[in-house]
């Protein structure tokens, strides 16, 4: 007993000793200083699809952050993204209250110079993700890693393509078969190997 914890406080230490802060550029050109940007922070717990219709290429569960920084430019912005924490104690590991949500589009005018967090609240075990301002933007210390602008619209099409409120995101089929996969017991998993060979 005393050898398990043990090894269970050093794989935490070894996995909070890996944890760091991930810097995501999601604006074109060159780097600009801190008063000129907007910062989103982004904690673990949460998976972003999308900056502004740009991939941002999440890494969910599996990220290696505590927590990631977005910078963006002032003005308004889109991002799809959904609460994921399989590790909580929730309704699909027996517990009270929900590890997830589905993705869900977020709307927000970002301002120079401020720094705004991603946050969630649960209502009749309902999961929803908002934005709330969290001070001044800082300088960020941690790996950088630039995501693409998405090309902007035709002038025609910019209106119709703005989201509007309550709208979802469209979740593929393939957004699915990964998170059944992941969720699947290694029997679940063999059983369906066997089944796609013998189609």
């Amino acid at each position: 007993m005393k050898m398990l914890s043990i090894v269970a406080v050093m794989a935490a230490a070894m996995l909070t000793g890996c944890a760091t802060t991930s810097v995501v550029r999601a604006y074109p050109g060159a780097q600009r200083p801190v008063a000129e940007t907007s910062q989103l922070v982004v904690p673990a717990e949460f998976d972003v699809k999308s900056i502004d219709g740009a991939k941002a290429g999440g890494e969910g569960l599996f990220s290696r952050s505590k927590e990631t920084i977005i910078e963006l430019l002032p003005g308004p912005h889109d991002i799809v993204a959904r609460f994921y924490s399989p590790m909580e104690n929730g309704v699909n590991n027996g517990g009270d209250k929900p590890d997830r949500s589905d993705f869900q589009a977020l709307h927000f005018d970002a301002a120079a110079g401020a720094r705004y967090a991603m946050k969630r609240r649960t209502e009749s075990r309902v999961v929803t993700l908002f934005i709330a301002a969290a001070g001044a933007a800082e300088a960020p210390a941690g790996q950088v890693r630039v995501v693409e602008a998405a090309p902007a619209p035709p002038a025609a099409q910019a209106v119709a393509a703005q989201p509007k409120p309550g709208d979802m995101p469209t979740i593929t089929p393939l957004d699915n078969l990964k998170q059944w996969w992941f969720y699947a017991s290694p029997q679940e998993r063999a059983q369906f190997r066997a089944w796609i060979d013998a189609k």
